[in-house]
């Protein structure tokens, strides 16, 4: 994976970096835009679609079968208080007005210079799927962060008119499909939703069959929030992804029993199925052996599946002599009922 931030859109806007804690480094980072847009090419030549946005700690480039995830994920003032936020500072994001315009503009930035590069070819690229405008936010209350949406929005819409846009939901995924849906919009507008079950003291002293009957059965809360979600969503032209999740299970919640971590997996597969997509949380990790977090060694040693979703199927090899024989002995079959009736 690669990680980038706000501040490598410096090269076509030094503007994005004043009154950040980045802005003594454009010499560090005005050569960034070049390598993003290279990316943006080298995924279109493969076929993969390029999601971009959600602005936190760094901008990363990932691969989830059809689709290049490329994931800003630190807005000036930070926009909650982890460490994947950009800075060791405290949250300023929802108290200064000044970071809240300053991350529009730079979303704008953004979209322009997407737009401007796809349009540089003939035909012109066509594998940006989206923009996500914000990673995880931690708003003192919906509002603040929903006026900022909508402002947003209306900025970059003057822009693109079509281009789909992400929203980071804040773990309340009912209430911001409620807001999502009352918003007309000409594109598609898409909640970004995480779920992990390794973090909490809940999920540590659940055990994995936990887990997976809280994934799977139809009763369950989160099966049922998904459901409602994706209706009300659907019904408004919108919807949902699972924007992160892994594999990951806390030791604790292990057994040990041989295929837990693939049937939690696996589970975790049916349910998001019905979503739009989703992503895998990540790639490929520095050093090989994380089953429940990295992709490439999950998928190496068989708890992933190799395949997921709609895949075409072998290609029938129809041999044309042996076709038109079969042909003819029906035929034949046919007219001999028919004589048989006359």
């Amino acid at each position: 994976m690669n990680a980038i931030g706000f501040y490598h859109l410096c090269g076509i806007n030094p503007s994005v970096l004043y009154g950040t804690a980045f802005s003594d480094f454009f010499s560090v980072f005005s050569g960034a835009w070049s390598r993003i847009t290279k990316a943006v090419e080298t995924a279109d030549r493969y076929g993969l679609g390029v999601l971009i946005g959600r602005f936190s700690s760094f901008f990363s480039i990932g691969v989830s079968y059809d689709e290049d995830r490329k994931d800003l994920h630190a807005a000036p003032g930070k926009q909650n208080k982890d460490a994947h936020s950009g800075t060791s500072d405290p949250p300023t994001f929802f108290r200064n007005r000044r970071n809240r315009d300053h991350t529009t503009e730079i979303l704008c930035t953004l979209v322009k210079a997407l737009k401007a590069h796809a349009d540089s070819f003939q035909p012109p690229l066509v594998n940006l799927i989206g923009i996500e405008l914000l990673n995880e936010p931690d708003p003192p209350s919906d509002p603040n962060l929903q006026d900022w949406y909508m402002s947003t929005i209306k900025a970059l819409r003057q822009i693109d008119n079509h281009i789909p846009l992400y929203l980071g939901e804040c773990w309340r995924t009912d209430q911001y499909a409620d807001f999502a849906k009352t918003k007309a919009s000409p594109s598609l507008l898409i909640l970004d939703h995480h779920l992990y079950r390794c973090f909490t003291t809940s999920d540590i002293s659940t055990p994995v069959h936990g887990h997976i009957r809280a994934l799977s059965e139809s009763s369950a809360p989160t099966p049922q929030m998904f459901a409602r979600v994706i209706e009300k969503l659907g019904r408004a032209g919108g919807g949902l992804v699972v924007g992160e999740w892994s594999g990951a299970l806390n030791p604790g919640s292990l057994t040990g029993k041989h295929g837990e971590q693939g049937d939690y997996i696996r589970t975790q597969l049916e349910l998001y199925e019905k979503c739009c997509g989703w992503f895998f949380w990540t790639y490929k990790k520095q050093w090989a052996g994380d089953t429940g977090w990295s992709l490439c060694d999950s998928v190496g040693s068989g708890v992933f599946p190799d395949r997921v979703g709609l895949h075409r199927k072998r290609e029938i090899v129809i041999d044309e002599e042996q076709r038109l024989l079969k042909r003819d002995r029906e035929k034949d079959r046919a007219l001999g009922k028919l004589l048989c009736l006359a």
